[in-house]
């Protein structure tokens, strides 16, 4: 374990470890529900002091989540960005393929400016904390996130500022590894047989990570609506159309559930984020991790699609947003477990 690890603790009993030189990356949750405390997040062994900081836990994906294309883009205001991409500074990381992946944010240590037994507060300045990729980037944003461990679970606000004197595009997402099975401390049920529901009619088509524009409808092995198992998932997918809950208009939720000991991970968000990428991580599925005993399984609540911003140069409503100076967007999700 790194120094830089905050550990989070509430009455209930439940725990959250944060490393904030990664990524300010909650990387551990644990939260009671009945008799068992539940393990809600997957990490690498190696995390946090090793291993690939997207790879964990719950990374933070700004100034944009997943992919753009070839790391190029045009503004609204017509003005054309570069991402160099690579892993020295002022690059972006590369995916494998030449597309710039999941921002700045999710790699670089981030400031903590509040903390107490329950919460972290923290703020990722692009020209402070990653001054050679901000200068890739019009505006100046601040991302700031604050964790609290509730009575229910954990609950997370997220506040994106434009600090700059220009407008500053961005798209906001965050990638949690949800553990499964669910519940495993108590050895009940396996992970192929856990269920996945995500409320999403329509996926984008992808070319290498890319989405065309078009929007497909969902066949069999695509419709998460009414909770596949996760052992017949392969997924790498951007899901649209998500469907807010009947009672709140305002708010989106997936769930997890193990049939075995009736437990779920719930993960409820603001509808602000209307595309969620639903992923089976392979580096959680080797040997006998897909079948019997262990996997993991992404959710991700995006504020755009992927590529957003070269998707709406094409035409598309794809979520792609702009703060001007001054500006000031806010946002939220929560994780809970439930019981029976």
């Amino acid at each position: 374990m790194t120094d830089d690890v905050l550990t989070l603790t509430a009455p209930s009993g439940a725990t959250a470890q944060i490393a904030l030189q990664r990524g300010f990356n909650l990387f551990r949750l644990a939260l009671p529900a009945g008799n068992e405390t539940v393990e809600a997040i997957a990490a690498e062994p190696e995390f946090p002091a090793g291993g690939k900081p997207s790879h964990s836990g719950i990374p933070l994906l700004f100034p944009f989540p997943n992919r753009i294309r070839a790391g190029e883009f045009v503004t609204e205001q017509q003005s054309s960005h570069l991402l160099p991409l690579g892993d020295g500074p002022g690059e972006a990381r590369d995916d494998g393929a030449g597309n710039a992946i999941h921002g700045f944010a999710f790699d670089r240590p981030w400031t903590l400016t509040r903390q107490d037994e329950s919460s972290a507060t923290a703020e990722f300045l692009m020209s402070k904390d990653d001054p050679d990729r901000a200068a890739l980037w019009p505006g100046d944003g601040r991302l700031t996130a604050r964790y609290e461990l509730t009575a229910d679970g954990l609950r997370c606000d997220l506040t994106v500022e434009n600090l700059g004197d220009e407008p500053m595009p961005f798209g906001l997402g965050t990638h949690p590894y949800f553990a499964l099975p669910v519940g495993s401390t108590s050895g009940d049920g396996a992970a192929a047989d856990c269920t996945v529901t995500v409320p999403a009619a329509a996926r984008y088509e992808l070319i290498g990570g890319i989405p065309t524009g078009e929007i497909l409808p969902l066949e069999d092995d695509y419709d998460l609506r009414d909770g596949p198992r996760y052992g017949s998932l392969e997924l790498d997918d951007v899901y649209t159309q998500v469907a807010a809950t009947p009672d709140d208009p305002g708010m989106i939720e997936s769930v997890i559930a193990n049939p075995a000991n009736g437990l779920r991970i719930v993960q409820r968000c603001d509808a602000a984020f209307r595309e969620q990428v639903v992923f089976t991580p392979p580096w959680f599925r080797e040997g006998e991790a897909r079948s019997a005993t262990k996997g993991a399984i992404c959710i991700e609540p995006y504020t755009c699609a992927t590529d957003a911003v070269n998707l709406e140069q094409g035409g598309a409503d794809a979520g792609w947003r702009t703060l001007e100076p001054g500006g000031r967007f806010e946002t939220w999700f929560e994780i809970v477990v439930t019981a029976g």
